[in-house]
């Protein structure tokens, strides 16, 4: 019905639904192509009725952690919406995982969330979140979150509460004029160094200011490389043959 038609109550009402609605900015860092299969999960999200959903691109920047930094900066500075939901130019996804991910900031108050997807290893595909020692996580549609190290940048929901955050004790870099919010870090790990992910340096840095990180193991993601590697991935025989990569290698604490 035309707005016009409406009366004033009935106007009202639709005011306070739309007041109600999560506003949710998708984050997509892209340096050179987006793979087709994101691409279509991106342009379903416009079907989506339950959120307010706006999708910016950081474009043609080789430093990942710059290009999300940028990306989260407009985010915090523009004040259009509550939610930044980073997504990958490589993860499957649909719009439930994103209602999902979005509730789990909404309505159980969290301030950073990630869904579950495995890296992409021809040898033995592993978590690309990091759990703690000895953490079971169990998988399953009606799976809770469950607090764990780290979560990575290729499904992170962050809240706009955690930037403000985090954010005062930080200074603007120039030129682009934004927060530094996510960097690559060295990290110790049974004597040995590790040079670890921006996303989840992201994740340490909230730790000290008492920001727990999350992951949503009711969302279960695809990963495009050679084919769409998922969760069922982990259960493969390994190829023990071969030397994993030390960037998806699952170490221990």
């Amino acid at each position: 019905m035309p707005l016009q038609h409406l009366s004033k109550s009935q106007l009202l009402d639709r005011y306070n639904i739309f007041k109600k609605t999560p506003r949710v900015c998708i984050g997509v860092c892209v340096h050179r192509d987006i793979s087709p299969e994101t691409f279509y999960c991106l342009n379903t999200l416009y079907a989506c009725r339950d959120l307010l959903i706006g999708i910016r691109m950081e474009r043609g920047d080789a430093l990942i952690a710059r290009s999300r930094s940028i990306l989260a900066s407009k985010f915090l500075k523009d004040n259009l919406e509550d939610i930044l939901l980073f997504i990958d130019d490589d993860i499957i996804f649909s719009i439930n995982d994103v209602i999902k991910i979005t509730q789990d900031i909404t309505k159980e108050g969290l301030d950073i969330v990630g869904g579950a997807y495995v890296t992409k290893s021809d040898i033995q595909p592993t978590l690309q979140q990091k759990i703690f020692k000895d953490q079971e996580i169990r998988f399953g549609v009606n799976s809770k979150p469950v607090e764990v190290r780290y979560v990575s940048t290729g499904f992170m929901a962050i809240s706009r509460n955690a930037l403000e955050i985090i954010s005062k004790d930080k200074k603007l870099c120039y030129p682009q004029e934004f927060y530094a919010f996510f960097q690559t870090f060295e990290e110790e790990i049974e004597d040995k160094n590790r040079f670890l992910g921006e996303d989840w340096y992201f994740c340490e840095t909230a730790k000290r200011y008492g920001l727990k990180s999350y992951l949503d193991p009711s969302i279960q993601l695809g990963h495009v490389g050679k084919y769409i590697y998922t969760i069922a991935d982990i259960h493969r025989p390994k190829r023990v043959e071969y030397k994993e990569s030390v960037y998806s290698e699952d170490y221990k604490e």
